[in-house]
């Protein structure tokens, strides 16, 4: 089953289907260091894979909040890390 809010963001079909594991791993890293902790950074290493080669610029769906997201950072001019080229 898939959420609405999965397409409303704008993120390429494939992989998105992950988002909500994504967000439970990531929750899972607030606070101290424990065994939850480390069990997530395999997931959260995926996370940022995604990020960086599935959710690129040129492939977040025109017109929505991921793309807008990333069109307002760049016109801030954010440091290159905190934003792709």
């Amino acid at each position: 089953m898939q959420l609405l809010g999965q397409k409303l963001v704008g993120l390429p079909e494939k992989g998105r289907e992950r988002m909500l594991v994504w967000g439970e791993e990531l929750f899972n890293c607030f606070g101290p260091m424990n065994d939850r902790t480390i069990a997530s950074f395999g997931v959260l290493e995926e996370m940022m894979d995604y990020s960086a080669n599935e959710a690129a610029p040129e492939k977040l769906k025109p017109g929505s909040w991921a793309q807008g997201s990333t069109t307002r950072w760049r016109a801030l001019k954010c440091p290159r890390r905190c934003v792709r080229p």
